[in-house]
């Protein structure tokens, strides 16, 4: 718990090096259908509906520090559920990629400008929010995401338009 905490309040701690990510395989539909219940009653009270995909035979596993996959897929529903409108669907799904995993969420909100969909992994940077409000966060979330994945050997993207943002993680597959 403590070292979860240090990357919530010093994500920069992760590019220094003290924490380190234990990676061994984890099959990813449980901790995906964890994360969706977790952010279950969030959801019903943005009057979202969060749908999870996760399929295949064999079950996709990935290499992974299981607690460090849990804070990137809180960080990724935390954000498409906040700028979702209410009435939609967001997607957490679960796509092959050559010798990896894409695990993507996908939100229903207003999109990100092409030219600022890259910044959004930076710290302390928020898209649209000039007066810093705190209902939004701290610019922190996408941050961490990328910090594990580099730990991870995987990447991050971000890929928008009018009708949503993707957002997510590839993870080498086990």
């Amino acid at each position: 718990l403590y070292g979860l905490l240090s990357q919530v309040l010093d994500p920069t701690g992760m590019d220094a090096g003290p924490t380190r990510a234990t990676l061994a395989p984890v099959t990813l539909a449980p901790v995906v259908r964890a994360a969706v219940m977790q952010h279950s009653a969030m959801a019903e009270r943005a009057g979202v509906r969060v749908v999870a995909l996760t399929g295949g035979d064999p079950p996709p596993t990935a290499m992974a520090d299981e607690l460090m996959l849990r804070r990137v897929l809180s960080n990724l529903l935390d954000n498409a559920i906040k700028f979702s409108r209410p009435g939609t669907n967001v997607l957490l799904a679960v796509r092959t990629a050559p010798h990896a995993w894409r695990i993507q969420v996908r939100d229903a909100g207003p999109g990100i400008p092409e030219d600022k969909q890259d910044s959004v992994f930076q710290e302390f940077v928020q898209i649209d929010n000039h007066a810093r409000s705190r209902q939004h966060g701290h610019g922190l979330g996408l941050a961490i995401v990328q910090a594990i994945a580099k730990m991870h050997g995987g990447s991050v993207f971000a890929e928008s338009d009018e009708g949503g943002t993707r957002i997510g993680i590839i993870l080498p597959a086990s």
